[in-house]
């Protein structure tokens, strides 16, 4: 379901950092800059959180 999710948002970098959080665990403020600003990549992390199954 997340793959489908972040297919859908046209953010590659920003995806790569949604899953890096959720895979390590570490803060969205500590996600490496490759991945675009952190700020882009907790939009993304809360906006797949609030889809129906994105849990």
């Amino acid at each position: 379901m997340l793959a489908t999710f972040l297919a859908k948002t046209g953010a590659r970098g920003a995806e790569i950092g949604v899953m890096t959080v959720i895979r390590t665990g570490i803060p969205l403020r500590d996600v490496p800059e490759k991945y675009g600003p952190w700020d882009r990549v907790y939009d993304l992390f809360r906006r797949w959180q609030h889809t129906p199954g994105g849990r």
